[in-house]
């Protein structure tokens, strides 16, 4: 089980890689052999930290149950970016790099964007 102070851990060396750079996010959750503690997901969808380099954030899940809960994550968590739930990663990558382009065109190009589908 991930707790709150493991995912804090986590989030401070994402941020400390990331520098100043705002990034679309692809949360792959069908294949975590770890289980997100419900604080640890509120920590994650609320970190100031992390907010300060989402430009967008794309969750992958391959059960119903996952879908439905993710979706009250987002919406219960008042998320200030886009987000959106897929069932694979293929529509996920799709509308990551759809978004990023339509919404930043002087920052990206589809060649800056690598994103890998199934």
């Amino acid at each position: 089980m991930i707790d709150s102070r493991m995912i804090k851990e986590h989030l401070e060396v994402i941020h400390h890689f990331l520098g100043n750079r705002e990034l679309p996010f692809l949360i792959d959750l069908t294949t975590s052999e770890s289980v997100l503690s419900f604080d640890a997901l509120k920590k994650w969808g609320q970190s100031e930290l992390l907010n300060d380099h989402r430009l967008v954030e794309a969750y992958v899940v391959n059960n119903l149950a996952d879908l439905i809960f993710m979706k009250q994550h987002i919406r219960l968590n008042k998320i200030q970016y886009p987000a959106m739930v897929f069932q694979g990663r293929k529509l996920a990558n799709e509308w990551l790099k759809s978004y990023t382009i339509n919404h930043n065109p002087s920052r990206y190009s589809h060649k800056q964007i690598k994103m890998t589908t199934n």
